[in-house]
């Protein structure tokens, strides 16, 4: 067992007893000793508290995400793009994670003799939200609660309270107080099922000899193939995803010793990034840009 926290687990663990002070009970003690199987140990008002630690999206996204994208197409002088589609389903992240995670309770209470087990599930970055919302988002935050909230229904829980917390420490709590948990969840007529994008760029070209000056490219239109991955519940399965297919631009000057890239959408800079090209003299270089987004969302009806 480690016996120290790595530095995300150690962050939100420090935003969880912040909360827990603000909200809960303002004299509450953290047990320095343990710091795994379970993540965090807490007195509270003559009880032991064990909290356990969970990252969403888990491996359903972020697996796909960083290790299952598919090969970029290389054009020489020609940028390639590709769109993955995601589906928005906060609600089974949570149950995947209960899943997993409701097989330990019994033997974490035993192992520091707590009195209860709570989860804290937490964005899988402290410094980017996606693809959960941002803090500016006060309506689509409200409705990814009611989301996973409805997740906990579907997994019968043995845990006493469940919170989620975004990167920008926001604590969210989703069951075991006086949270209404959705029975049902449906979206109005006409609109596609919620989904978040990740945009993919490939570029290759040859790096000039010294001496011959350096080249330009400017790319009004990018022409992008797609890949979207389906949702799993019928309810969002039967209807397209509701998202933006915004019109990218991009610009590079390479020259012997760097070359610089930027990349537009709708017009606004997104992306700039310097590369060194020396080591890459009279070869082909091969670069491949990625960006990503939480994109539009549509409405819920959540049935109490």
């Amino acid at each position: 067992m480690r016996t120290k926290r790595k530095a995300e687990e150690e962050f939100f663990a420090q935003k969880f007893m912040d909360y827990f002070r603000t909200k809960i009970d303002e004299g509450v003690i953290g047990i320095p000793e343990v710091t795994d199987k379970p993540d965090l140990a807490i007195s509270s008002q003559g009880i032991i508290i064990g909290v356990e630690f969970s990252q969403i999206p888990s491996s359903y996204i972020i697996e796909n995400f960083h290790k299952k994208r598919p090969r970029p197409a290389y054009t020489k002088d020609k940028i390639e793009g590709h769109l993955m589609v995601y589906p928005f389903e906060p609600h089974r992240w949570v149950h995947q994670v209960l899943q997993k995670k409701c097989k330990k309770i019994d033997v974490y209470k035993k192992r520091i003799n707590a009195n209860e087990m709570w989860l804290v599930m937490h964005c899988h970055s402290t410094k980017r939200e996606w693809p959960f919302s941002d803090g500016s988002k006060e309506g689509s935050r409200k409705a990814e609660a009611a989301l996973m909230r409805f997740g906990t229904k579907r997994y019968r829980s043995n845990f006493e309270r469940i919170f989620y917390i975004y990167a920008d420490g926001t604590v969210v709590p989703l069951t075991g107080g006086s949270e209404l948990i959705p029975s049902a969840v449906s979206i109005p007529n006409g609109d596609g099922y919620p989904a978040v994008t990740s945009h993919q760029f490939s570029f290759s070209f040859d790096v000039p000899l010294p001496g011959l000056g350096d080249r330009e490219y400017q790319f009004q239109e990018i022409d992008f193939s797609e890949t979207i991955v389906a949702p799993k519940d019928d309810w969002m399965a039967e209807r397209d995803p509701e998202i933006e297919r915004p019109k990218f631009t991009a610009y590079a000057l390479v020259d012997s010793n760097r070359m610089e890239w930027k990349i537009f959408r709708k017009g606004v800079l997104v992306s700039e990034e310097v590369f060194e090209t020396r080591d890459w003299i009279g070869k082909t270089l091969y670069m491949h840009f990625h960006l990503e987004w939480s994109i539009k969302k549509t409405k819920f009806t959540f049935n109490a």
